[in-house]
Parts: structure tokens; sequence; C-alpha cells
């Protein structure tokens, strides 16, 4: 860890290399909106604080703006969080959540229908790259099926393959986790998500 060294939450002094608190227990960097759905808006400030401070520190700090555009995403403050997302992406294009937060703030709480050709097929492109990285994570072929479902055919064009279908069944027997499912909800609306089984 460079430059800060202390909590972003309780302030407590941290080691040199230490990635959580040992006192409040709390994640130094942040890798999951997950991970912020026990902090109230006032713990996520602290959190935006010390990551800009991060970065000021540490302009190439790749986790100090996936943390900060984390942060952003869990507020439903879609640009901050989609230009931050893609500033980690830059720094560190190797990191396949990246690829899939940063969808979710370009989507940032529309219809997937109302979406560009362009866009629509940017983010499929970013989710590929994704699932190529990380094959079993369910989250990105669960976004990946929305969009093909909610764009492609919702708008009457040609679904691309694998289709929307193919990738549900292949999430039938896997456990999502409840709190990025909700996150999704959020910066993803379709018409139903009950036809999902979510």
């Amino acid at each position: 860890m460079v430059g800060i060294r202390e909590c972003p939450q309780c302030g407590a002094p941290l080691d040199k290399n230490s990635y959580k608190c040992k006192y409040c227990k709390s994640d130094v960097f942040i890798s999951s909106v997950s991970y912020l759905s026990n902090y109230d808006n006032s713990q996520i400030q602290k959190y935006i604080k010390y990551y800009k401070e991060v970065i000021n520190t540490n302009p190439n700090e790749d986790k100090g703006f996936l943390g900060l555009g984390l942060c952003y995403l869990q507020l439903s403050m879609f640009p901050l969080a989609q230009k931050n997302l893609k500033k980690s992406l830059e720094l560190a294009p190797e990191n396949s959540s990246v690829y899939y937060y940063y969808c979710l703030s370009v989507i940032a709480g529309q219809k997937i229908r109302i979406l560009s050709l362009d866009t629509a097929e940017e983010l499929i492109q970013y989710l590929n790259t994704a699932i190529s990285m990380e094959p079993n994570n369910p989250l990105y072929v669960l976004l990946l099926a929305l969009i093909k479902r909610d764009f492609y055919v919702a708008n009457g064009l040609r679904e691309p393959e694998p289709t929307h279908e193919d990738l549900l069944k292949s999430l039938k027997a896997v456990n999502i986790n409840v709190e990025e499912v909700n996150r999704l909800k959020t910066c993803v609306k379709i018409a139903n998500f009950d036809v999902l089984g979510l």
C-alpha cells in the first residue's frame, strides 16, 4: 500500500502492507459492491475521502480508482462511478470485476432496451472479456444474458450466440451473491426480474 497509513473507517494506524484494519476489521481497498451493502452513506463518504487521498498521493493506484468507482456505484452516482471505473480499467485491465462494474455504471439505472446498438455491443465485449478471465463468475453471465434479452430480443433484433436462454440455463444451479443481485437490480432496469428467478 502506498502513501496513506490509516484506516479509512476508524482512523487507526495501519501496517505498511496491511489491507484490513486490525481494529475495526474494515477492508482498506474494497473490491465489490456487496462489501459496501452494510455501510451507511457516512461510512461510504469516509471511503470516498480516503480513496481521493490515495489517488492524490499515487495517481496510478488502480485500487483507489476501483474503490472510488464502487462507492459512487453504491450511491447510484453513475457518471462518477463510470469515470473512476474507466480509469481503473486503464490502469489494471487484468481485473475482471472492473469490466462488470463498468458495465453497470454505463447502464446507469436505465432500461437496457433504450441503449444504443454501439453501447450494447461495447458492453457485450466488456462482459465477454470479463468472462474469459473469470468464467465461473455468475454475475458476468447474468448481466450478459440480461443485455441480450432486453436489448436484442426486446428490440426485435437478431440475438448473438450464445442466446440469453443458453446463458440463463448455465446459471440454474449456481448461487449468486444476494447483495450483488440487489445492486444489479438498482443499476439495470428490466421489465421483470422475477422471470429470472432472482
